[in-house]
């Protein structure tokens, strides 16, 4: 595997995690919608898919993302 496909991997897996703290965070917060860690952690991600970084990383459309993240709920 080359760099280029190791820097491609790093970068769809950052993405992904990303993914999956939004729905931690946006889960907790239904459960307790004063957890300020869950909100903070949720407002972050956010944050992140509207960024240029994440478009950098892996070329994706991070609102996009956040949309579909956001139907899923």
């Amino acid at each position: 595997m080359g760099l280029e496909e190791n820097y491609q991997e790093l970068a769809i897996a950052i993405i992904k995690q990303a993914a999956k703290d939004w729905q931690l965070a946006a889960k907790r917060l239904r459960k307790n919608p004063r957890n300020k860690e869950a909100a903070r952690v949720k407002e972050e991600t956010e944050r992140f898919f509207r960024s240029e970084y994440c478009y950098g990383l892996g070329g994706v459309d991070g609102r996009a993302i956040l949309r579909k993240l956001q139907e899923v709920q």
